[in-house]
């Protein structure tokens, strides 16, 4: 993020630069025929400024067919004109040449650079659309250190997102081929916060279908939308009206347990983590007590789901681990990894 932050920068003033020098040149471009002007009239008593007009023209455009006899004062003046104009034409030619062709250039190896890093990415976050809830949640991500990449249509949208020094892919995330250009195959989250109730549909459909380990998060304005969405592949929904009202109630009726969780959520200390017992080889067939979890790793095991779907909240500390089950733990950052490394199999780690 700070590498594409800095190139925007570099960008911006060598654009700018490139447009004072235009802005030079044409003050340059007329003050050489004022003076033109000038110089003539003051010259030639019987030189009508319409003449003088007509022979600066054609001696700055190098076209040469002034077509009207020149006094010998006046001739001399035009050489002089002639030697200033052809400098100040090809200055200002050469500067207009630059300014094409370095905007080109700049953005063409700023479009490759942008597919590069893009290319590079995996285990990343695809977010669809960047309105106010998907700003915010890209927000969240780099503050939090996770890579993302923000797929919009629009350009006005694009420049907010490049100014912020996020990855963006300007098109419609409900294109088979803008998900792939954004590397869903290799994502581990996709959150889909479009408008559109349908257009989250779509999207859900298309990207569940290209990847089907894909964690996706989906915004619902309707309730009524919530079973079409979980029916299309996602994970979780997120029914706006509903979901602000549900957090106003716990903040009002729970204010210790909602604090607790937007201290694991959002904290620089805790974190809480879904751990598949899969992936922890050397935990299975042991108990919690066995285990001893707050020693090794600093967790505390706040709920244990069934590969059935049943959930037991705070299980008791003789509860065996089979390798279908999944644990719901809250502890210390970093403490996952200290999990898979004294559970996992060996050479395996957490991602």
């Amino acid at each position: 993020m700070v590498i594409a932050w800095y190139d925007i920068r570099v960008s911006g003033i060598a654009a700018s630069n490139t447009r004072n020098k235009i802005i030079f040149s044409i003050m340059l471009l007329i003050a050489m025929f004022v003076i033109g002007v000038f110089g003539f009239t003051m010259l030639s008593d019987t030189r009508t400024y319409g003449e003088a007009i007509w022979i600066t023209v054609n001696i700055l455009s190098t076209v040469g067919s002034i077509n009207l006899e020149l006094e010998p004062n006046e001739q001399i003046w035009a050489s002089i004109l002639m030697g200033l104009g052809v400098l100040t034409v090809f200055y200002v030619g050469g500067n207009l040449v630059a300014f094409i062709v370095d905007g080109e250039l700049r953005h063409m190896f700023g479009r490759r650079h942008l597919e590069k890093q893009i290319n590079h990415l995996k285990n990343h976050v695809i977010v669809c659309g960047f309105g106010r809830m998907g700003e915010a949640l890209c927000d969240r991500l780099h503050e939090q250190g996770h890579h993302f990449v923000v797929i919009d249509p629009d350009g006005d949208t694009k420049q907010r997102v490049d100014a912020k020094g996020y990855l963006i892919i300007q098109g419609d995330a409900m294109v088979e081929q803008t998900l792939n250009e954004a590397q869903v195959h290799r994502a581990v989250g996709l959150a889909t916060c479009l408008h559109s109730d349908a257009d989250n549909v779509f999207v859900t459909l298309t990207a569940r279908e290209l990847n089907d380990d894909l964690i996706i998060i989906s915004r619902s304005e309707n309730k009524e939308t919530e079973t079409k969405l979980k029916r299309a592949g996602v994970s979780r929904v997120i029914c706006t009206p509903e979901h602000s009202a549900n957090k106003a109630m716990q903040m009002l009726l729970h204010p210790a347990v909602e604090e607790l969780v937007e201290l694991a959520v959002s904290g620089d200390d805790l974190e809480v983590t879904k751990v598949q017992l899969v992936q922890l080889p050397k935990a299975c067939g042991k108990t919690l007590r066995q285990l001893a979890l707050p020693n090794v790793s600093g967790h505390i095991v706040v709920a244990m789901v069934k590969p059935d779907g049943s959930r037991t909240f705070n299980p008791p500390p003789d509860t065996a681990l089979n390798a279908g089950d999944e644990l719901i733990v809250i502890g210390p950052i970093g403490g996952t990894t200290k999990l898979f490394d004294a559970f996992g199999a060996e050479g395996v780690h957490l991602v």
